[in-house]
């Protein structure tokens, strides 16, 4: 490894035996983002969670603070446990990352959306390929799924879930606001760790399915009002304050090589319209695909994400809202929360 100019300290994480250069004064959460280190970050650094574990191995980290004092026990801080965002680098450290979170990927079993929504290309122009793809993505603060389809007979063939790496910056949609406010280049970052999720999730149908990404020629995309705003790289930093005013509120269409994924580049990509504030893209779909405003009397949809969504179709008139139903079990304001990721079930027994 070599040296980089103006650093001075070396951290080596374990154990994914990894090691990066750091400044004095750095904290070992901005340092695990340089080297790629996943460590729980769900109040995005501001010490309320108590999440973001971590074991001294060797080196002074000096004494701990008074957030840690309150967040972590005495048996833990006498066996070295430390909270990542509050450490600054004084010393070459060797740490145990205790809360990683790998970027899991998991099959989920076919939806079956109607057949309305898919467009009817069963002929084929002369020169095109026998077969072609498309893509849906529900960008969820917590959890991305893509689905893919058979443009040709308008079936879909299977589909994929994967961890948002943007929860490294926080686990609520305010704290990733809160984190493209604090530095240039940081709406830039999110915006490259949801679009290399949505390539690796591209990778892996190429690789379950056997198809080539160059014939998908189509992405619609939805998320609540901050994951769009993130996906197209726009300024998301008014949702944090009333009114709640979105950047964008109509439909966005651009070309795939615009936002770097691995397809087709003059593939279409189409993120449906936000409705306004947190009321996004994602509860848009859920009244497509119900038809909740066609059928008689009121009827309530609800999404129940790390973003909640609600929806009441009554007599031809629709109403939402939002709030935020992640904190009550995710872990971003309780100390036993957590996502449902790696460790959240502790044991299984059978009798």
């Amino acid at each position: 490894m070599t040296a980089e100019k103006g650093y001075r300290m070396i951290i080596a994480f374990q154990p994914m035996g990894k090691k990066q250069y750091a400044e004095t004064g750095e904290t070992l959460s901005a340092v695990a983002d340089r080297a790629s280190v996943t460590i729980n970050n769900d109040c995005a650094g501001q010490g309320t969670c108590g999440k973001c574990k971590v074991k001294i191995i060797s080196g002074n980290a000096g004494s701990p603070d008074a957030t840690e004092l309150e967040l972590l026990s005495n048996e833990e801080l006498s066996s070295g446990v430390r909270l990542a965002c509050r450490v600054t680098v004084q010393d070459d450290l060797t740490v145990e990352v205790m809360s990683a979170v790998g970027n899991m990927g998991r099959k989920k079993d076919m939806a079956r959306l109607p057949e309305s929504f898919v467009p009817d290309r069963k002929s084929r122009m002369p020169g095109e390929p026998e077969s072609y793809y498309g893509l849906a993505f529900d960008i969820g603060t917590t959890t991305v799924v893509g689905m893919l389809w058979d443009l040709r007979n308008a079936e879909p063939i299977g589909a994929v879930a994967r961890t948002n790496p943007q929860s490294d910056y926080g686990a609520d949609v305010i704290s990733r606001i809160m984190y493209c406010g604090k530095a240039d280049g940081n709406l830039k970052r999110m915006q490259e760790k949801i679009t290399g999720c949505l390539n690796a999730i591209i990778n892996e149908f190429s690789d379950n399915y056997g198809i080539d990404p160059q014939t998908i020629r189509e992405i619609v995309a939805v998320g609540n009002t901050t994951m769009s705003h993130l996906l197209l790289a726009i300024d998301p930093t008014s949702l944090a304050l009333a009114p709640f005013s979105p950047g964008f509120t109509g439909p966005v269409s651009l070309k795939a090589k615009e936002l770097g994924l691995e397809i087709n580049e003059e593939a279409t990509v189409n993120v449906l319209p936000n409705i306004a504030g947190h009321v996004g893209s994602d509860i848009v779909a859920v009244l497509l695909s119900s038809g909740l405003e066609e059928m008689s009397g009121a009827n309530l949809a609800i999404d129940i994400g790390t973003n909640g969504e609600i929806l009441l179709a009554c007599s031809g008139n629709v109403l939402t809202c939002s709030t935020a139903a992640g904190p009550a079990f995710e872990g971003a304001s309780i100390q036993q929360g957590m996502r449902a990721a790696t460790g959240a079930i502790e044991g299984v027994r059978i009798r």
